[in-house]
């Protein structure tokens, strides 16, 4: 589609830009099906070494640790009460379960 600009020329319309290819995708729900080209939320650790784990919950392999001021970008919540995000640590590129019980995360930054 095009549209006349203000000196009569032709120009494209805008268009959605396609997500870049370090966009983490966003689940909203708990499969895999869910898939939009959306991120949920960018949030920050706000104390050093959380643990960022395999599996929702304390018994499941660390994969890596979070530390105060890093971004954690959210993909999707282990269910309705929020209590586990799963996302990215942007500074390691990380990704895992956070406990999103403890105190860890600064969701407030999150909508």
């Amino acid at each position: 589609m095009t549209i006349t600009g203000a000196l009569g020329v032709a120009v494209a319309s805008p268009v959605a830009a396609a997500p870049s290819a370090g966009t983490v995708e966003r689940l909203s729900g708990a499969t895999e099906s869910d898939m939009s080209p959306q991120l949920f939320c960018s949030t920050k650790f706000i104390v050093d070494g959380v643990r960022i784990r395999a599996a929702p919950n304390t018994s499941s392999t660390i994969r890596g640790l979070g530390y105060k001021g890093q971004w954690f970008d959210i993909d999707k919540f282990n269910n309705s009460a929020l209590s586990w995000a799963y996302g990215t640590n942007r500074s390691t590129g990380v990704k895992g379960w956070v406990s999103n019980t403890s105190g860890f995360l600064d969701v407030r930054l999150c909508p």
